[in-house]
């Protein structure tokens, strides 16, 4: 028997019928995802491309956490700042107190004062002794706090009430940088004098007063300066991250799908899948016919 010679076209008809199937994975990653990518035209191109930008994000994602230390050392010193301000204003408002408390009368200078007879009058002088004796060592209470919390504003083992220096450096060429000095802002540095001979007369409360106006000055000063320091710290993180956010994403950005256009063209290959099986089952029919005529 003659060989059979199936229809020439059989086969084209079934490759053309065929859709491809890795059209259909795509096309629903893109409404998945909500965003398309185009194909590198050069994969070893991108590939080198990519490494660089990696490192050069690399590079400003640790400008980044310097400038995150940074802002936090600074942040410690202004917080150190307005704890010494409410201590230093509470020795003030101390001081003048002791000011309203009568002078000590001539003889009556401490624990070995002469005090003279007659009751009330006893009574009198030495309660305003130690009314007095009291407010100067509160007074050097606080003296002793402002020491603590200058010693304690510190963070990241630099302290800038405590001589400490902050170098912060705003860009990836190491070229820009920023100096933030510190200061020494114990009672010492700032001038605070010790309660001399207890505040027993008003030439040592004075003594004690005068300092206090300069230091609250000094506060005031420093804790501008160091705001402007961290103003501009924030200034260039703001600036590092909208640098970072270019780099880190690469050249080939993602565009946006549009989600409706994706939909149809998903219908639509599923239609096309359909009706490709539908005619390959039908070109297999007919075939079957046409050898059954024999």
């Amino acid at each position: 028997m003659a060989d059979i010679a199936l229809s020439p076209g059989f086969p084209q008809r079934g490759a053309t019928s065929r859709p491809p199937h890795s059209t259909r994975p795509a096309q629903q990653h893109k409404p998945a995802v909500g965003n398309q990518v185009s194909a590198a035209p050069d994969p070893s191109i991108d590939v080198f491309q990519s490494s660089g930008l990696s490192s050069s994000a690399r590079d400003l994602f640790l400008i980044l956490d310097s400038f995150g230390q940074a802002s936090k050392v600074i942040g410690s010193a202004e917080r150190g700042i307005k704890a010494l301000t409410r201590l230093i204003e509470a020795a003030e408002a101390l001081a003048r107190q002791a000011l309203e408390a009568p002078s000590a009368p001539p003889g009556i200078t401490g624990d070995h004062a002469k005090v003279p007879t007659g009751g009330a009058e006893i009574e009198a002088v030495v309660g305003m002794i130690a009314s007095r004796y009291d407010m100067a060592a509160r007074f050097d209470l606080l003296r002793g706090q402002i020491d603590q919390v200058a010693a304690g504003s510190g963070r990241d083992g630099i302290n800038l009430l405590d001589d400490g220096t902050l170098t912060v450096r705003f860009n990836d060429s190491r070229g820009g940088s920023i100096l933030v000095a510190g200061v020494r802002f114990h009672a010492e540095g700032l001038g605070v004098k010790p309660a001399a001979h207890s505040w027993q007369s008003d030439a040592d409360i004075h003594a004690s007063l005068s300092c206090l106006p300069e230091a609250l000055a000094r506060l005031r000063n420093q804790s501008s300066t160091f705001r402007s320091a961290l103003l501009a710290v924030r200034a260039q993180t703001d600036f590092a991250r909208d640098r970072v956010k270019p780099i880190d994403t690469g050249p080939d950005l993602p565009l946006p799908s549009n989600h409706d256009e994706e939909a149809v063209r998903l219908v639509a290959l599923a239609a096309r899948q359909q009706l490709a099986s539908t005619t390959l089952g039908l070109a297999k029919q007919a075939e079957g016919s046409v050898l059954r005529l024999f």
